[in-house]
Order: C-alpha cells, then sequence, then structure tokens
C-alpha cells in the first residue's frame, strides 16, 4: 500500500524506483522520473503497482549489462495484477515491457514462496513515444512458452499461453521515429519477432484494442514543456496524464 507522488527520480546509477521481492498494491503517481541508468520503474516479483499520470523520460540508455528487460520506461519483471495508465513514456530505451524469468517470491502475510509470473495486467491510455529501441518489448526468457499463442490441437490445455495472462493493451498512443520498433516479443536469444503495425500484433498475439500509431507533438521536450497543441490525438485519446509532475510543464496550447 505504498504511495509515492510528486516526487522526482534523477540521474541515478540504476533504477529510478526499484520495488524489489513481495511488495503488494503499491502506487507511484505524478512523478517526474528522468535520465536514469536503468528503469524509470522497475516492479520486480511483486503483486498490484498503479502507476498513472507520471512523465517518464530518457530511462534505460547506460547500456548496464545484464539489464535486459530491466531498462524501459516502466519494466514489470514477473509481477502479476498491474494497471499502467495515463503516463508519458518518451525517450527511453524501451517505453514499456515485461522481463519474465523463473521466479517466486513470499507474500507479506507469508514466508512461504510461491510462483510468480506477469499476467492480469491493464495497459491502457499511455504516450508511448520516441523510445529508441521499441515502444513495447515483452522479454520471455521462459521456456514453456507462454508469452505466444496456444498450439492448435497440439499443446497440454493445462498450460499457459498467451490467451490465459489476460495482458490487456488498450486506447494507447505509439510514436515510433525512425527506425524505432513499435513491438518487440521474445528475448533475443530465443524466438522473437519485431512487429511493425498493430494490425499484426492484434493478429498473432490479440492483446492490443484501439490503440493508435499517430503524432505526438510537445512544446519543447528539451526545455521539459511536455504541452501538447489543444488538438492533440493524446488529449482526444485521454492519454495526457491529469495533475501536476513536479519539474515538467504540462497542459495545452494553441499552435
Amino acid at each position: 500500500g505504498a504511495v509515492i507522488e510528486n516526487s522526482t527520480f534523477v540521474e541515478n546509477r540504476g533504477n529510478g524506483i526499484w520495488f524489489d521481492i513481495g511488495n503488494e498494491d503499491c502506487e507511484v503517481r505524478n512523478c517526474f522520473i528522468a535520465f536514469n541508468d536503468d528503469a524509470g520503474i522497475f516492479y520486480e516479483i511483486s503483486f498490484g503497482l498503479h502507476a498513472h499520470d507520471n512523465v517518464i523520460i530518457s530511462n534505460g540508455l547506460a547500456g548496464t549489462a545484464g539489464a535486459w528487460g530491466a531498462a524501459a520506461g516502466i519494466s514489470l519483471s514477473s509481477s502479476p495484477g498491474c494497471l499502467i495508465e495515463r503516463n508519458i513514456l518518451f525517450g527511453n530505451k524501451e517505453g514499456f515491457n515485461f522481463r519474465e524469468q523463473p521466479r517466486s517470491t513470499s507474500r507479506i502475510d507469508s514466508r512461504k514462496g510461491e510462483p510468480v509470473w506477469n499476467h492480469d495486467h491493464i495497459i491502457r491510455n499511455n504516450i508511448l513515444a520516441y523510445n529508441r529501441d521499441a515502444q513495447t518489448w515483452g522479454w520471455f526468457d521462459i521456456s514453456d512458452n507462454r508469452h505466444w499463442p496456444a498450439e492448435a490441437g497440439g499443446a497440454d490445455p493445462n498450460a499457459l499461453s498467451i490467451e490465459k495472462l489476460s495482458l490487456r493493451f488498450e486506447d494507447n498512443l505509439y510514436c515510433p521515429g525512425p527506425g524505432q520498433d513499435l513491438l518487440n516479443w521474445g528475448v533475443t536469444w530465443k524466438k522473437h519477432k519485431k512487429y511493425t503495425e498493430l494490425s499484426q500484433v492484434r493478429r498473432e498475439l490479440g492483446i492490443d484494442q484501439d490503440s493508435e500509431v499517430t503524432d505526438f507533438t510537445v512544446k519543447d521536450s528539451h526545455g521539459l514543456d511536455f504541452r501538447v497543441p489543444a488538438d492533440s490525438p493524446a488529449v482526444k485519446m485521454d492519454c495526457y496524464p491529469r495533475g501536476r509532475v513536479p519539474g515538467v510543464q504540462l497542459g495545452t496550447y494553441e499552435p
């Protein structure tokens, strides 16, 4: 039940905010998280993060060894039941990602370890723009291939597959820059695929609905003026953060 709000996390030699081992129902809201070596928010083997209305820029660019899947604006590492909404994820190594490997953790009220993995997430109404390597990446280093669709007629009916994980991406605004990927799925050392169109993602993975790839323009990102034109798709799609974020100018302007 920890709440972090209206705070600034910048230029750390690691993650901006790191929750690790058995945290439950934490909230990060209206924060400025920027220029950290690794992830902006790293939520690891924990439960129920609600991250909303944050401005998260230029994280994960240090190239830290072993930071695969932990160098995004927001990274959910084997942590179920999270709600991620109305964040600006701009200019990071990756905008949003999953990191998955076989993990277990105890709960707050029990010392007994239990398996924990990414499932039952909602990622909605976020702005994922100009993130260097991908706007979204699923780093699943897991041998059971749960992040891929079940094989028709051949799979164990009790086995996990992407259809059972309930990874819901809804109403997000994607704006990859030149040479930047939209969505990458799988770790680079195992089966993986790059998706260049949302129609492919919906057809093959079935995890997105009503998101759009469209333009995202701000007044002056270098000056931390993240005001958008009054007719911006981000406003129309309800992707723009609500409330104040320290150190960043938010709102709309007339072009």
